[in-house]
């Protein structure tokens, strides 16, 4: 019941403040509880908030894989490479294609 109120207390406060941060949690809220569809359309909007920030990308990414889109997680991946060079983004990249995430 806690995990509940804690993901519907997120949701009232993102509802509020429309914060890249809200989202970002609730992205991450939803990716530890397993519900991945939930995590890859939070992490969405967060990215849609501020493309700009690497763990929206990255946790939209994990969530594809979860979700058994592992080429769609590759090529959003590999766009967000292109423009950010992000090492991490790289690296998770790399594990993916080895099927080692």
């Amino acid at each position: 019941k806690s995990r509940k109120r804690t993901i519907k207390s997120l949701q009232k406060s993102f509802s509020r403040s429309g914060s890249y941060r809200d989202a970002l949690y609730l992205a991450k809220a939803y990716y530890g509880r397993g519900r991945y569809s939930s995590a890859q359309k939070w992490a969405l909007v967060a990215n849609n908030i501020n493309n700009e920030s690497e763990e929206s990308w990255l946790l939209f990414a994990k969530a594809k894989v979860k979700l058994g889109q592992r080429k769609d997680a590759e090529q959003v991946l590999s766009a967000y490479i292109k423009q950010s060079h992000s090492v991490k983004a790289k690296i998770l990249l790399q594990k993916i294609e080895a099927g080692k995430f």
